[in-house]
């Protein structure tokens, strides 16, 4: 817990020991776990990294399906997974959900440059409703393809499924928009990882517009959640973020949004 309150990370990464993502080794799923620790981090998602074809996939969702049993207490899976893999993306949902993960994480950009709003994804939202699962969505809004405008056209197509768009359009010309560009989407949630050195239109201001779909979420290991945290404390300490507005980004939403008992955490 931070602060006496339930914490929930909403996106990080733990990969098989050695694998890397920009050049830079990752974290296994116990040194998720132990950073966790370190930071107060109650609870977390796992996901490990993208591939590009189905079969490499498995494999990092299988080391997912390994944290998840050795941590179910701590950790929520998602796998990766794209449209352009067909009828497997859905083979792939259902063995994922089958072995406990529950959500499924889109990577347009590294995933084969699919439109975040195609029509290429219906299947891939119609089976996220019967298995339960939550989408989350990479965005920048500096790509042709993952801009969280053409994310909220996707919550707005599938309104009974629930979209987290991760990292707020990462950039710090338009974060403070983001908030606006969502909020008649009720399914439509916003994670805080990756996103610009802004704490009050990151954290304060947001809260303001959608108070009940703002996750908290640090990009770990590549992205440190120390200075996460630390931003968090910058909107409290200069910008007027309440301590009930704490409570909710940092994970009382997560856990109305994974139907969390947070009793565990007290």
């Amino acid at each position: 817990m931070i602060d006496g309150m339930f914490t929930f990370d909403q996106h990080c990464q733990a990969f098989r020991p050695q694998s890397t993502i920009w050049g830079v080794i990752g974290q296994t799923h116990d040194d998720q776990i132990a950073r966790m620790d370190r930071n107060g981090i109650d609870m977390s998602v796992s996901m490990a990294i993208f591939r590009l074809t189905p079969d490499e996939q498995r494999v990092e969702t299988d080391y997912t399906i390994e944290a998840i049993r050795r941590y179910p207490d701590r950790l929520i899976g998602y796998l990766w997974a794209t449209p352009l893999w067909g009828e497997r993306a859905l083979d792939e949902m259902r063995y994922a959900a089958d072995n406990g993960i529950r959500g499924v994480k889109l990577y347009a950009p590294g995933q084969g440059n699919f439109p975040l709003d195609s029509a290429l994804l219906d299947p891939m939202m119609e089976l996220a409703v019967e298995l339960g699962f939550v989408v989350m969505a990479h965005t920048d809004v500096d790509s042709k393809v993952c801009s969280p405008l053409l994310g909220a056209r996707l919550a707005k197509r599938h309104p009974e499924v629930k979209v987290v768009l991760s990292h707020m359009g990462m950039n710090s010309d338009v974060t403070h928009f983001v908030p606006e560009w969502v909020r008649e989407y009720e399914n439509c949630y916003l994670d805080t990882s990756a996103t610009p050195n802004l704490p009050k239109y990151v954290f304060k201001t947001p809260m303001e517009i959608i108070p009940d779909r703002m996750l908290f979420g640090t990009a770990a290991p590549t992205l440190s959640p120390e200075v996460e945290i630390r931003k968090l404390e910058v909107a409290e300490e200069l910008y007027g973020l309440t301590a009930d507005e704490k409570r909710k980004i940092l994970g009382a939403n997560a856990a109305a949004l994974y139907n969390i008992d947070t009793s565990q955490f007290i």
